[in-house]
């Protein structure tokens, strides 16, 4: 018997979760989804059914396990790039593109796109979850 695939992620201290965001806090509680904000250097997760736990930012990750979860994962990604998202209600589209040089991930909103292929094994990853993981985990390990 195989263990199930883990869900993608990314881990929270790189962006503002959502209220109701699939969080899964240090592995050890499962599956719990909460409300995540920063408060003294810490997380404060409020799960549903009024549960609440103050985390380190390091225990809590953003699971990329609902297309809302990836929507606000690709938001971010652009904004890291430099796009101003403040104005735009829709979150850029992510997928996987046919280039020349072999297939890449590729995020694009308008006039803009971001070919994503300095994050090592990515274009051979072809889970949309998984990759967008990779590349957030890429830019925000390296600020």
């Amino acid at each position: 018997m195989t263990d199930p695939k883990p869900t993608p992620f990314v881990p929270a201290s790189f962006m503002m979760l959502y209220n109701d965001a699939p969080v899964l806090v240090d592995g050890r509680m499962g599956r719990l989804y909460g409300a995540c904000k920063p408060v003294d250097g810490r997380l404060l997760v409020s799960f549903r059914g009024g549960a609440c736990g103050s985390f380190p930012a390091s225990d809590v990750r953003f699971l990329l396990d609902t297309p809302l979860a990836m929507c606000h994962a690709a938001r971010w990604l652009a904004t890291r790039a430099g796009w101003d998202m403040r104005w735009i209600t829709t979150a850029p589209s992510w997928e996987r593109v046919e280039t020349d040089k072999g297939p890449v991930w590729k995020l694009s909103y308008g006039n803009n796109a971001l070919y994503v292929t300095d994050v090592p094994g990515i274009s051979d990853l072809t889970d949309p979850a998984e990759a967008l993981a990779a590349a957030c985990v890429a830019v925000g390990g390296a600020s």
